[in-house]
């Protein structure tokens, strides 16, 4: 009898060991790279969020299928990435990741290889891999390609080749290959088809002051290329100085250099663009942000918070939040919202913007005071009860912290973003880092 259960057992075990589904890492992103460099293989990377219902269902069906997971062992180096904690958020900017979930398909150096989105079934998730896989056995696969670049970046073939294949692989930020490409090509006439179709292809990466931007000045609107300018693309080249303005501020956060920002700013005026009051200083925040150059960050959006803080009257707004509930209750299927509520929203999101760069006391206590504020203005709110908890967590009281996450999710507990809420306040109560 013994025998048989101890058969029974091992069964048991080989059984759980072979239908594990995916192996997730635990560690970082970084780590995950290393990884995969040391053991020949690919990245997969899960961007997800708690609340996203197709994400769970990829998780609680398709990755755990035995045969996804013998394969992705075998091939991959997985690694699950929250898009709003962590390094989440960074490595989904950093990637463009939009629709959730997203699978990211990258070579041990971090560039893409293949991309996919949205939940499906097993089979086809299986035949993503194997499609990520063949891209990355491909000679001149976008990796491959990426590491030749600097040696040939002067071989217009060479060029053209990379450049498809960073649109096939859904790559982005490639500016300075659609730039060098421009300035050495000799096959494609300026005020050819041909050009049309290729700056239509590449609109993601073109920016202000480089060839792309003298080619579309010098021929846009000419009768020569209205001749190819269709429905669909003359839309598209009907929106270009806003999204090139978008990528040359972009750009100019690859390059840290505020001089972009200045050309994006003169060129738009120059295409007749109306520039609203302020946006300098708010691409300078942008820029700042982005670069993570905290102190004139924080010289920048202090006093803009301040004041904020200061124009909220806090009475006010919660009477009138009140009577809002009542149209609310009254008409159910209507979205209303409150001052009180796109006010608090607001300054939790500016709140936790500078968080990020707090150093000294005296930064801590100005951001404790502005977080307290959003919990004041609507303290029934589980959002603004939970920022205020993490803040308290991060610069506070600690066991104040835990009581107010405990009351959030109570509070949210009918929420899309409940299975979030318990998730921050585990972290919390083991001592980790919690993202605001």
């Amino acid at each position: 009898m013994k025998k048989i259960i101890l058969s029974l057992c091992l069964v048991m075990m080989t059984w759980i060991v072979v239908a594990q589904g995916i192996r997730f890492e635990k560690g970082t992103f970084a780590g995950a790279l290393e990884k995969a460099r040391k053991e020949n293989k690919m990245v997969f990377v899960d961007v997800y969020a708690v609340w996203c219902g197709p994400c769970k269902w990829m998780s609680n069906t398709v990755f755990l299928d035995p045969e996804i997971g013998k394969y992705t062992d075998e091939h991959f180096v997985s690694i699950k990435i929250d898009s709003e904690r962590g390094e989440g958020p960074s490595v989904k900017t950093r990637y463009a990741v939009e629709g959730l979930p997203g699978y990211l398909f990258l070579d041990s150096e971090g560039n893409v290889v293949y991309r996919k989105e949205g939940s499906m079934p097993a089979e086809k998730f299986m035949a993503v891999l194997k499609q990520a896989r063949e891209y990355a056995a491909d000679p001149n696969s976008v990796g491959r390609i990426a590491a030749r670049y600097e040696a040939e970046k002067n071989n217009e073939q060479f060029l053209r080749t990379y450049l498809d294949k960073l649109k096939t692989s859904g790559s982005a930020g490639y500016y300075d290959v659609v730039e060098q490409y421009l300035g050495i090509q000799k096959t494609m006439a300026e005020s050819s088809g041909e050009m049309v179709n290729f700056l239509y292809d590449h609109t993601h990466c073109l920016i202000f002051g480089g060839e792309s931007d003298r080619i579309l000045k010098e021929n846009i609107g000419s009768e020569v290329w209205d001749l190819y300018v269709r429905k669909k693309v003359r839309e598209t080249f009907q929106r270009l100085p806003e999204t090139m303005a978008r990528q040359t501020t972009e750009y100019a956060i690859l390059k840290r250099d505020t001089v972009w920002i200045d050309l994006s700013l003169r060129r738009l005026a120059e295409e007749g663009v109306k520039i609203p009051e302020g946006q300098k200083e708010r691409l300078l925040i942008y820029f700042y942000r982005q670069t993570e150059q905290g102190e004139p960050y924080k010289k920048l959006v202090a006093p803009q918070i301040e004041a904020f803080y200061n124009s909220l009257n806090v009475e006010e707004l919660k009477a009138a939040h009140q009577r809002v509930l009542v149209q609310i209750k009254a008409q159910p299927n209507r979205i209303i919202r409150s001052w009180a509520m796109i006010n608090s929203e607001k300054l939790r999101y500016q709140a936790a913007e500078y968080a990020r760069f707090v150093l000294t006391p005296d930064e801590q206590a100005q951001f404790l005071k502005w977080a307290a504020r959003t919990y004041e203005i609507l303290p029934a709110d589980y959002q603004n009860v939970a920022f205020y908890a993490k803040a308290l967590y991060l610069n506070g009281d600690r066991n104040k912290a835990f009581g107010l996450m405990e009351e959030a999710i109570r509070l949210g507990a009918n929420e899309k973003h409940a299975a979030g809420l318990v998730k921050d306040y585990e972290t919390m109560k083991n001592g980790g880092k919690v993202t605001l």
